[in-house]
């Protein structure tokens, strides 16, 4: 992730010597002797839930991610992706979900993404809809995706997939069975996926939505 800054406190600290430093909505600058640096400002909690919100993340996901997390098995393994995309497979409650609604929020954060869009496969979004904006979208996270999906679903989302992986769009993915999942998947995208995105099966089998309601 790149460098920005959260505060002009930050940017003070590590450019003692500036002679001015101007503070604007998404970047600061700073004047030194010769030189003018912009310098990338870090998204505030309250702008990137709006834009998670506004492009269907669930607010009672944000609530937990914009707070702090715990360090599961599924958190791991978002901050240690290395690919665009990655792929978490495992039982329910294990916060694989979580972990890809933080590690977007994270690339809001730094700019790297600017329109992250959600996808349930559980309460599906309207597919004429989905079409006609899809592409607008700069990073995708298509949740819980099963293996009962019907055919027209199934080919939006395939659709998507291609695109993501073309147009090298951030890419989460989170399943209970993914294995199912790929059976209904032409070899063409399987080999796609294989290249793009990191398959992680999360070990961890406790459920964290118990824990939380215990």
């Amino acid at each position: 992730m790149k460098k920005v800054y959260k505060n002009i406190q930050e940017v003070i600290a590590i450019f003692p010597n500036a002679h001015r430093i101007y503070e604007y909505e998404s970047f600061f600058m700073v004047e030194m002797d010769k030189e003018v640096s912009i310098l990338p400002k870090a998204l505030s909690k309250e702008k990137i839930e709006q834009i998670m919100v506004s492009n269907g993340f669930p607010m009672k996901y944000l609530r937990v991610v914009l707070d702090r997390v715990k360090e599961t098995e599924s958190i791991k393994k978002v901050k240690e992706m290395k690919k665009r995309g990655i792929i978490l497979d495992g039982p329910p409650g294990v916060g694989k979900s979580i972990a890809s609604v933080w590690k977007i929020a994270k690339l809001l954060q730094v700019r790297e993404i600017s329109n992250p869009l959600y996808i349930s496969c559980i309460s599906f979004p309207d597919l004429k809809e989905l079409y006609a904006k899809y592409r607008e979208h700069d990073a995708y996270l298509i949740d819980d995706i099963i293996s009962s999906l019907p055919q027209a679903r199934l080919e939006m989302i395939m659709e998507l997939i291609y695109h993501a992986e073309l147009e090298e769009k951030p890419l989460f993915i989170t399943s209970n069975g993914f294995m199912e999942v790929a059976k209904f998947f032409p070899e063409a995208l399987l080999s796609r996926l294989r290249s793009y995105c990191e398959f992680h099966k999360i070990k961890e089998n406790k459920d964290l939505r118990l824990q939380n309601t215990s």
